[in-house]
């Protein structure tokens, strides 16, 4: 198995992407260890076009059937894909359907039914004494309820109108602690409008989607994280010799970046884009990054 692996690897731009996709299929490799291999750019898109294809279509038969057994395998082939939250609560629906259905007793002989308990005077009083539940009581139940749910809705709301405010509004002067050269923004600003290559767009493309996935989820995921910092360091390695790469990593700081992630963050980002390309930096950067979204 390990041999089969290693030859793969070893010679994996020799394959097709539908072959390479084969062998993730069956367990043989995983699309980091092809990107550790130095898969070309190229192979590199039409296997996650693949792969993105290949889920669409598993979860396209988990939405027809709706079978426990098939929202195991979506999960257990992806368990951080696009659907694996709505996989997740689809079969806790089905769990729950499946503990809520009447178990059908077996068949058995006919037995004599139990001997009803005596009643004693007293217990025949309080089952008396009971008052009847009249539909107006119960409207005024659900009325109760309906005003305690609503009135619980309203402060929730309230609560996540006050986290947005102090995130981008109240939240947002903590960037004047960190001083930014002026010129320097205002020169990338005005640079002209580069055509870049497709395979840096969507180098870019997919950084953007991890980025703003790890904001809005706010989960760690070490596989996804991994393969953002292998796209980005593709396109960082290209900065000094690409002003469309450069003018790219410009636009990601102000549209990503800064709207997302803490000052220091793109404080540091911003001084990575400035200065030469060095691995050590790159690294430092890199740490940061990660420790903001654990953190």
């Amino acid at each position: 198995m390990n041999d089969d692996k290693n030859k793969i690897l070893q010679a994996c731009n020799s394959f097709s992407a539908e072959e390479l996709f084969a062998a993730i299929q069956r367990g043989e490799l995983t699309l980091l260890d092809l990107i550790g291999a130095g898969l070309d750019d190229g192979k590199l898109i039409e296997l996650q076009e693949l792969m993105a294809i290949a889920e669409d279509e598993l979860w396209a038969k988990v939405q027809a059937t709706s079978d426990p057994a098939l929202c195991y395998r979506y999960l257990q082939a992806y368990p951080t894909g696009r659907y694996a939250r709505r996989c997740t609560a689809l079969l806790d629906r089905l769990t729950e359907a499946a503990k809520d259905a009447p178990a059908t007793p077996p068949a058995t002989a006919k037995s004599a039914p139990p001997a009803k308990p005596a009643v004693t005077p007293r217990k025949k009083r309080r089952e008396t004494a009971k008052p009847a539940v009249t539909p107006r009581k119960k409207r005024r139940r659900l009325a109760k309820r309906t005003k305690l749910f609503l009135w619980v809705l309203g402060l929730l709301v309230i609560l996540f109108d006050v986290f947005l405010f102090w995130r981008f509004y109240a939240g947002g002067n903590e960037a004047d602690e960190y001083p930014f050269d002026e010129s320097i923004t205002d020169d990338l600003a005005s640079a002209p409008t580069y055509q870049l290559p497709d395979t840096s767009t969507q180098l870019y493309n997919w950084i953007e989607r991890d980025l703003r996935y790890f904001y809005d989820e706010r989960r760690w995921n070490k596989s996804k994280f991994n393969i953002m910092i292998e796209n980005f360091k593709k396109l960082y390695w290209q900065k000094d010799e690409s002003d469309a790469v450069r003018s790219l990593l410009s636009q990601m700081e102000e549209e990503v970046l800064a709207p997302y992630y803490s000052p220091w963050c793109v404080y540091q980002f911003h001084d990575l884009i400035e200065a030469k390309a060095d691995s050590t930096r790159f690294a430092s950067f890199t740490a940061l990054l990660k420790e903001e979204i654990t953190g």
